[in-house]
């Protein structure tokens, strides 16, 4: 279980006394050991255990990248790459995820890789996935989407990445092939837009061609299926959040246990004018973490700055436990597969991936904080 306790500082006296000041919020506690030597087993036995974890916030200030089919690049899609472009907007890298606070790894999509970054936007690592998964491939191309991570029992990083083309979604772990997931109905999904984990490694895959969202354990074993027509979830302890949407409009904000197999609505929030809700998380207060797309904003919006927001703009809100919308911050539509969001729960804060693939190779990739303090 990680704490937001930080230990500041380890002093040690003349009379081998350790005073551990351990910092939580504005307060300070002092707790005094004596014999050291004999507590030193014991302190490093719960600092291995996680119940002193330090959690460190993804520093965004010096984090940008840029355009381009080098390893220490991201590519993108657009009439400057194929003079007969023929899709509805450019493309470029769809999702992201920030694991432990210090590395960001983010679906390369049109480079077929899985590349690990710092926060300096120095490349760490680059996981070539044609390569990595090229067993379970029945093409010779993949479509990488969406990613979600966790630390599996080993400590190490563990990432689900779906592939639309193949219909799969790829455990990976050290850079290998783990296991591979597909769909309980047709072997194989249709068009996966999110993946998330549970804080056990239950994984939640939702499948907006057939509007389901699948259930799997640990082990990738099919566990409960239940309709979605909105893409978006979170996943914590046995509980599923999501957003259905009614033909009124309407969207009911809804819970699902796992366990019970039995689902519940919270609240319904009456905004005609929100055409898309994706369900990005819940804090730990309990407010809900959700990215609109409103109609009645967009012609406003991207007459301001086109060039910022070719796509359009989400409405990044909180929404009260009773549906009451909070605060708001309206945020550039950049992809349009995968999801541009990513909430870190250790640190109860949600980013974004910021760039302009029109543009492209010209211009940056950046992650951006929303605050909805300010």
């Amino acid at each position: 279980m990680q704490s937001s306790q930080k230990i500041v500082n380890i002093l040690k006296s003349s009379e081998r006394t350790a005073l551990i000041k351990i910092r939580k919020e504005d307060s300070y506690k002092m707790i005094n050991f004596s014999n050291l030597g004999k507590l030193f087993p014991v302190i490093i036995a719960i600092l291995i255990s996680g119940a002193f974890q330090t959690v460190w916030a993804f520093e965004t200030k010096s984090f940008s990248l840029g355009f381009g089919p080098e390893e220490d690049k991201l590519m993108y899609y657009n009439s400057k790459v194929v003079k007969e472009f023929e899709e509805i907007h450019p493309l470029g890298p769809s999702s992201f995820c920030i694991v432990k606070g210090k590395m960001v790894s983010i679906v390369d999509t049109f480079n077929n890789k899985l590349k690990q970054f710092d926060e300096n936007g120095n490349l760490i690592n680059s996981i070539d996935m044609i390569e990595t998964v090229k067993a379970e491939l029945s093409t010779a191309e993949i479509g990488l989407a969406c990613i979600a991570s966790r630390n599996n029992e080993k400590g190490e990083a563990e990432f689900a990445v779906s592939d639309s083309r193949n219909g799969k979604v790829y455990i990976i772990s050290s850079g290998r092939l783990v296991k591979t997931i597909i769909s309980p109905d047709e072997g194989r999904f249709g068009q996966v837009e999110e993946v998330s984990y549970d804080t056990d490694g239950a994984l939640a895959v939702c499948d907006w061609a057939v509007n389901k969202i699948y259930i799997f354990d640990k082990n990738g074993k099919a566990l409960r299926e239940l309709p979605s027509q909105l893409n978006g979830m979170y996943f914590d302890s046995g509980i599923l959040y999501y957003i259905e949407k009614s033909v009124d409009g309407k969207m009911s904000f809804m819970k699902f246990n796992v366990a019970s197999n039995k689902s519940e609505t919270l609240f319904v929030l009456d905004r005609p004018t929100f055409r898309i809700a994706k369900l990005l998380a819940v804090k730990a207060k309990g407010n809900f973490i959700v990215a609109f797309f409103d109609d009645s904003i967009q012609e406003k919006l991207v007459k301001k700055d086109a060039e910022k927001a070719p796509m359009g703009y989400f409405t990044a809100s909180m929404v009260s436990a009773d549906g009451k919308i909070m605060a708001s911050e309206n945020v550039p539509v950049t992809t349009a597969s995968g999801s541009q969001f990513f909430f870190d729960r250790t640190k109860d804060t949600l980013y974004y991936q910021h760039y302009n693939a029109e543009l492209a190779p010209a211009g940056s990739y950046t992650l951006k904080k929303v605050n909805f303090d300010k």
